[in-house]
């Protein structure tokens, strides 16, 4: 068996994940005292939106029908904006608006936000994979780092990544599969000719092969755009749940082929970038003092202890039937606070896919911009905990 090497360096406050939600929550413990180790399995952050080449940022704005003037949540999340897309403008697409920015920007953005904070310590390809708990507390979170493994002590932790830690600590939440999202799938192809029908075209060409059995039904819900660089374009798939990264390249492969031989801005395109794994759109669900339900989005709910605004709607990717689209009856909804908080393990905070919600609220709730503001929430928390612990 593996030693355990003890960090002497030990924190007030650990996060796991380094996405999108992982970053703000450290950010805000931080900035307020805390000190933070941040833990993450890849070699720089950006998580998901990363591994995906997200070109948008969804959730910020109202859902109006004119521009909108002002962010839902204000805060870090506006300052984020304004560094990883300085100046952009909302773009309408259907109901929604959503921020445009370039994905070559994110990571350079958000390693700068954490070395400006010097109480924050990261760890990067570090990957958590046990923790310690005694009478409903989490006391230290073991990970390991180029094969040796260490064990680190915290006052209070948050989760922001695939779960893990949840799973881990006997919080999760158990999901069924069947009440699961399809996962998701990245490609960049070079040496194709963008055209403003492609997201018209791709699409057409995708279900006749499924309907002619070449492509497995969930091609069909294949999306293109473009890309920031003349010559190439992006193609996001929508995989079975538990699709495998070997499934995924296959079925790239193939949808590629099929493009190659029915549309001629495709007739030279090849794989020039894919995801290096296949993204979870659920996360291992925590559960948390209150399990945020798909009313609450529907009805536009406020609660006592809100701590976020959203109002994007419930985009649950269905295996069966695709993706379907259910909208907040009011303004927003607010989140609260009780959701980011366990049930059973008093110091232990959970933000972004793995938030305590239902299926269709956790469908709302999963995007970018939303876990931006949930990770701050998460931030504040936190400390707030932790005053509470030091007296």
């Amino acid at each position: 068996m593996s030693k355990i090497l003890k960090k002497k360096n030990n924190s007030d406050v650990i996060v796991i994940g380094a996405g999108l939600t992982g970053v703000c929550a450290a950010i805000t413990a931080a900035r307020r005292g805390a000190r933070v180790r941040l833990i993450e399995k890849e070699s720089v952050p950006g998580g998901t939106a990363l591994g995906l080449r997200h070109r948008f940022l969804c959730g910020l704005f109202s859902n109006s029908a004119g521009l909108p003037g002002k962010y839902l949540n204000r805060g870090l999340t506006e300052e984020f904006c304004a560094r990883l897309s300085p100046g952009a403008q909302p773009l309408r697409m259907g109901k929604v608006w959503l921020l445009p920015y370039d994905p070559r920007r994110l990571v350079m953005v958000l390693v700068d936000l954490l070395t400006r904070e010097k109480n924050i310590k990261v760890s990067y390809r570090s990957k958590a994979n046990a923790c310690s708990c005694q009478q409903g507390r989490i006391e230290s979170v073991r990970y390991s780092h180029h094969n040796k493994h260490y064990q680190l002590k915290a006052k209070v932790f948050i989760d922001a990544g695939s779960g893990i830690l949840s799973q881990k600590c006997g919080a999760a939440q158990f999901l069924e599969l069947s009440r699961r999202q399809m996962s998701g799938f990245a490609l960049e192809l070079v040496g194709v000719t963008w055209d403003d029908v492609l997201p018209i075209c791709v699409p057409y060409v995708l279900y006749q092969a499924v309907k002619r059995g070449d492509l497995p039904h969930y091609a069909r819900w294949t999306a293109v755009s473009a890309s920031e660089q003349k010559g190439r374009v992006y193609l996001k798939l929508s995989l079975p749940v538990a699709a495998s990264l070997p499934l995924a390249k296959k079925i790239s492969a193939a949808i590629v082929k099929i493009l190659r031989q029915e549309l001629s801005a495709f007739r030279l395109g090849k794989i020039g970038w894919h995801s290096q794994e296949v993204f979870s759109r659920d996360g291992g669900r925590f559960r948390g003092q209150y399990v945020f339900q798909d009313k609450d989005i529907l009805e536009g709910k406020k609660f006592f202890d809100g701590i976020m605004k959203g109002a994007w709607p419930m985009e649950f990717w269905d295996p069966k039937r695709g993706p379907t689209y259910q909208y907040p009856a009011e303004d927003y909804y607010e989140l609260p606070a009780r959701s980011i908080r366990a049930k059973n393990v008093f110091n232990l905070f959970a933000a972004g896919r793995c938030v305590s919600a239902e299926p269709g609220a956790q469908a709302s709730l999963r995007v970018g911009g939303l876990c931006l503001a949930m990770g701050e929430a998460a931030g504040n928390a936190a400390v707030e905990l932790l005053s509470r612990l030091r007296k």
